[in-house]
């Protein structure tokens, strides 16, 4: 996480961070299923069978969770486009090394190939 993010910007992150995992849905369920089981047996009659109460609960948090999801793709969206703003910075740097590496190779072959061309007139001088 970013030190400079705002309060705001922490939260999204940590709240999609936390609802887009099987640890968090593992224990949504169970909590529905407790709320199903207290509610259906008499122990609390808090929220009779439709379960108003419960439905209301889980469309709000719904209706919050939506919204910061995109929050938080959104502030992931703009560190991916930073990254890659970097990567091609580096990626230029690399291609530039690479053309000049190239291009020194090249410049060293031609050298060798001139050698290469003395080499051959003097062994031919030799052998005549």
């Amino acid at each position: 996480m970013n030190p400079n993010s705002t309060l705001g910007e922490r939260l999204a992150d940590a709240v999609a961070e936390t609802v887009g995992s099987w640890k968090f849905i593992g224990i949504q369920c169970g909590v529905i299923i407790l709320w199903a089981a207290i509610n259906v047996s008499g122990i609390a009659k808090v929220d009779p069978y439709p379960f108003s109460f419960l439905n209301l609960i889980l469309g709000t948090e719904a209706a919050l969770t939506g919204p910061i999801l995109l929050i938080a793709g959104k502030r992931q969206d703009q560190i991916d486009r930073k990254r890659a703003i970097e990567n091609l910075q580096i990626d230029k740097i690399s291609y530039d090394d690479l053309k000049n590496l190239a291009k020194k190779i090249e410049d060293q072959f031609h050298h060798l190939d001139g050698d290469m061309d003395d080499i051959m007139k003097d062994m031919e001088d030799i052998t005549k």
